[in-house]
């Protein structure tokens, strides 16, 4: 699926749930983990952070933007909550 499919998807579930307000629980929670599966398909940029390894050596650290999980470079996903990950701004590198 690219963006444009995820988020037709999304806007088509969230519609769904609009029209059916009062549906049983069950239903209305399908639909959010439904949405919340299609959020995760969506890159979100990853956070990076500067420090400094013990011997003085600068060290960047990289962070999932959803769980702040620490990331091993270019994953594509989160190990931890399954997000997809945008590098493009990191290099994919430490």
């Amino acid at each position: 699926m690219n963006k444009v499919d995820v988020k037709n998807a999304i806007e088509y579930l969230e519609m769904q749930k609009r029209l059916f307000p009062n549906s049983a629980n069950v239903l209305s929670g399908n639909f959010d983990l439904a949405i919340a599966a299609l959020e995760k398909q969506m890159p979100k940029k990853v956070t990076a952070e500067s420090g400094k390894w013990p011997d003085g050596r600068k060290r960047i650290s990289h962070y999932c933007p959803s769980c702040l999980n620490e990331l091993y470079a270019n994953q594509e996903f989160c190990d931890e909550c399954g997000q997809r990950l945008d590098w493009s701004e990191n290099d994919g590198c430490y």
